[in-house]
Formats: C-alpha cells, sequence, structure tokens
C-alpha cells in the first residue's frame, strides 16, 4: 500500500499516469501490464499495490503495480560509452544528457533477458527490443523516457 506525500502531492497524483516513479521500485499502471502480458519478463516481478492519496482514504481510480525489475546485471561498457559520470564514492555510473546510443552494454552480459537493471548505474533499467515494441504498440512508450543503447 502506498499514499502520497511530500514528493507525491495529490495534485500530482491526480493526474493518474501510467508510470511514476515509486520509492522501491517504478509503479506502472494495469494498461503497462496488459501491454507486457505476452511477453516473458524472466525474474521480474508485477506486484499489484493499492495506491492511496495523502488523507490515507481515497483511492486511486487506476490500478497500480509495483514493477520489480530484476536482475541487476554489470552490463555497462564505460569505455566505449560516452556522458557517464562516475561517482568514485558509491562506484555508480550516472548517464548525464544520454543521447541514443551514447550507452553501451555488453551483449553478452545482458543474454536473453528482455528486462533488467544496470547495477553499476543508479536506477537506470533496460528494455529488449520486443519489450520496447509492445509499450510503443500500447503508446505507454513515453513516459518510461526512452533513450535506445548500444549492444557491443
Amino acid at each position: 500500500m502506498i499514499w502520497a506525500d511530500d514528493d507525491w502531492s495529490d495534485k500530482r497524483l491526480a493526474k493518474e499516469r501510467d508510470v511514476i516513479t515509486g520509492t522501491v521500485a517504478p509503479l506502472v499502471s494495469a494498461a503497462v501490464v496488459e501491454a507486457l502480458s505476452g511477453i516473458d519478463i524472466g525474474p521480474s516481478r508485477l506486484v499489484p499495490t493499492e495506491v492511496f492519496f495523502s488523507d490515507r482514504q481515497r483511492r486511486t481510480e487506476k490500478r497500480y503495480f509495483q514493477f520489480h525489475i530484476t536482475p541487476r546485471l554489470t552490463a555497462i561498457v564505460p569505455e566505449q560509452s560516452q556522458n557517464l559520470r562516475y561517482d568514485s564514492m558509491h562506484r555508480t555510473y550516472s548517464a548525464h544528457s544520454a543521447k541514443t546510443d551514447d550507452l553501451a552494454v555488453s551483449r553478452e552480459a545482458a543474454g536473453a533477458l528482455k528486462i533488467w537493471t544496470a547495477g553499476e548505474m543508479i536506477s537506470q533499467h533496460f528494455f529488449s527490443d520486443e519489450v520496447v515494441q509492445a509499450l510503443k504498440k500500447a503508446k505507454l512508450a513515453r513516459p518510461f523516457q526512452l533513450t535506445r543503447c548500444r549492444l557491443v
């Protein structure tokens, strides 16, 4: 169960988006779940979650699911990527102003997975072409702010 707080104002939550950045995992609407229904998302999970406004009484009309995207892979190839910053304290990378094909990902590390998270990057999720095409077909790709990366 999740409710609006300082980060999610009632006004913002009232827009009832299809993708909301959650505190633990992104929240996605039932429409996103339906778009992905024919795809094997591997070990990732979609967990039904009740979302309430800050009064903790009024529930949102849209149904939401926490999108736990796993596994965490070390798949980024920094020497072949552009616009990456390394945080030596946390030993992570972040992509600043990443444009199409700036980020290089190891094809071998990703293997046949269709959805995964990069363990060495902060809040970066990766989707295969099949997943992206399903989201685009359902007109749900835009909220994910997708940027194409290169498999090397």
